[in-house]
Formats: C-alpha cells, structure tokens, sequence
C-alpha cells in the first residue's frame, strides 16, 4: 500500500471519529491521564471540553499517523481546553485531548515543529503500549513516561526528525521542576537518544529507511541489489 494511499486511508478514518461534531466533557481525575510534563502542584484536573478536529488538523494528524501503521482505531482525537496534549482514557474509550493553539504550531512555513510532533507522538505511545492510566504508583508512571519517550523517538526518526530534532521537546523542559510521576530530564533524554540509534540502525539494515535521498551516480561503479534505491541491474558508464 502506497504512503498516499495510507493518508487517505487514515484521514478518512479520522474524519469518521470526528464527525459527531459536538462538544463532549471529559473529567480528567488523579492519575486517569497522562500528559508529557508535570510541575510539582500542577498536575491537570477538572473538567475539561472537547470539540472535533479541523480538516487541517485531521491533514496533519493523518501524515504524524502514516508513519505508525496502526492497525486499529481505538482512540479519538479530540480539541481540548489543555495545556498542550494528553492521552486518557473515559468509558473504555482513548481519547489524546490537545490545546488548538499547541497544534497551530505543527507546521510552521511548511516544516514540521519537532517538539509537536514529539509530545503528540509520546501521547499516541501511551495508547499503543496499552500502559494503565490510573497506575498510581510513582516508580511505574515514571517507566511507562520513558517507555512513551522511546517510542516518540522511534516515529520521529520514522519521519526523518534527526537525533537533536527528537530530543527538541524534551530539551525545552530544561530548568522545570517535575512531579514524582515523571523521571529526571537527563533519563528522557538518554531514553529518546538511545532508541533514536536503534531505530536508525533498524532502518538502515532493512534497507527501507524512508529518508534515505538519491545520491549522484558513480561512474564505472556496480549497483547490486543490496541498494533499493537503484535499479538492481544497473551499472553507470562514462
């Protein structure tokens, strides 16, 4: 299946959990959620309501998703009054709630915004790991914080982010004081940078890196098939 193909496949899905229209209320109780940064005091309660994304939105969520291959479409996307993004679960339903104005962000003058899709995709992971949301013990919420950090680093470097462009959300935190739910910045960091390597390596010994870019000819050089990118049977004479 073709990558367009699989945006249509996933923005039509998209549009499909969307088309209720109406706002909703979501009660976001002690340890239900997950968001990808708390301060000491300022963990996120209440109420909070709910609206369905734009097309636009739906456009963008749809290129983040191609590059996950998920295979079901177990939780909805839903416009919230957040701070910038996060993933619970109501009525054994998966939502991931995000702030319009953090989402205006995902693309600024056509490039992505690293730290967005980031943060977007550490919250998808939390769903795709099927981590329990009202765990309430501190030394598990902070292992499934670094398991959905290793996870965002893998998609980014999906999307061709570079090690310092997955690290960028996690670097912005620098000088915040955290909750005991999430563990220590120099931990996320060594856990995003780590599984960036590993994805990178497992990509190009696939032979399927997605990133990879033609490079110029050589002449009098054999291309063999171990090279996806030329015609297996080609070889370049002056």
């Amino acid at each position: 299946m073709s990558s367009y193909t699989k945006f249509l496949l996933i923005s039509t899905m998209l549009l499909a959990l969307g088309a209720s229209g109406s706002a909703q209320i979501i009660e976001l109780e002690p340890h239900t959620h997950c968001s990808y940064a708390e301060e000491r005091g300022q963990r996120q309660e209440g109420e909070y309501y709910t609206l369905s994304p734009s097309q636009e939105e739906v456009a963008w969520l749809a290129q983040l998703l191609s590059t996950i291959h998920l295979e079901t479409n177990t939780f909805e996307f839903k416009a919230s009054n957040v701070r910038n993004a996060v993933a619970t679960v109501q009525d054994g339903r998966r939502y991931i709630l995000y702030s319009k104005t953090f989402f205006k962000q995902f693309r600024q003058e056509g490039e992505i915004n690293w730290e967005v899709a980031s943060i977007l995709a550490h919250e998808i992971g939390h769903h795709v790991l099927d981590h329990n949301f009202v765990e309430s013990t501190p030394a598990e919420r902070r292992l499934m914080e670094l398991e959905a950090d290793r996870y965002s680093a893998a998609v980014l470097r999906s999307m061709c982010a570079k090690e310092e462009q997955a690290l960028a959300a996690i670097n912005s935190l620098q000088g915040m004081g955290f909750s005991e739910y999430y563990p220590p910045l120099s931990a996320r960091r060594e856990a995003i940078s780590l599984r960036w390597h590993e994805k990178d390596q497992e990509l190009k010994e696939s032979l399927q890196d997605p990133c990879v870019m033609s490079v110029p000819l050589e002449f009098g050089k054999q291309y063999g098939k171990s090279n996806r990118a030329r015609d297996p049977e080609a070889v370049v004479t002056p």
